[in-house]
């Protein structure tokens, strides 16, 4: 026997301050994480910036 299995999608209403304190929520949250990880790109960066340096030293 089949079985079909139905997705039903609710939509909740809800005021635009619920939003706001949720999305406050989620950038308090998650920017010390973004912040970091920009911090090593960057960190990252300067390395390779210096690799880049001492390779184009050594090339000429």
């Amino acid at each position: 026997m089949t079985k079909i299995l139905e997705s039903q999608r609710v939509f909740l209403l809800i005021d635009e301050g619920t939003v706001k304190k949720y999305k406050a929520d989620l950038v308090d949250e998650i920017e010390p994480s973004v912040n970091e990880l920009i911090q090593r790109a960057e960190h990252g960066l300067r390395g390779l910036e210096k690799k880049k340096s001492a390779l184009q030293t050594k090339a000429r």
